[in-house]
């Protein structure tokens, strides 16, 4: 085949494969459930750090922000729970408790993290 019919042939699959493109979610991708896995694995490796009796301070400052709060007054403690998010539960891109591990504060110090401690607190 001449040169100049091979070119005309192979034109057409170019142009048309230039169009095509792959969406890979690469470490870069900071969207949609990729942002959540990576905040989980973040999360799961600060809280392996933590130790009973941090203040509220140390531990935000080594965690972050959390995702969802709550506080309360029990026999005059002043009690506060952070919730991190740690396990992808629902696709929905909002984040719930059961998605999260819970970090229990009695007046400003970690006295416990995790599903049984946030369990035996509510029985208190």
């Amino acid at each position: 085949m001449p040169k100049m019919i091979k070119s005309l042939l192979v034109l057409p699959i170019i142009a048309g494969l230039s169009a095509c493109s792959i969406n890979i979610a690469s470490n870069d991708d900071d969207s949609g459930q990729y942002k959540f896995h990576k905040i989980e694995r973040q999360n799961k490796q600060h809280i392996t750090q933590l130790n009973m009796g941090m203040t509220q301070e140390q531990v935000q400052l080594l965690m972050g922000k959390p995702e969802l709060t709550e506080a309360y007054n029990k026999k005059g403690q002043a009690m506060k729970i952070l919730f991190y998010r740690t396990q992808w539960q629902h696709g929905d891109g909002q984040t719930t408790k059961d998605e999260c591990t819970a970090l229990i504060f009695e007046n400003g110090n970690l006295m416990g993290w995790g599903d049984t401690a946030y369990q035996q607190m509510a029985m208190f």
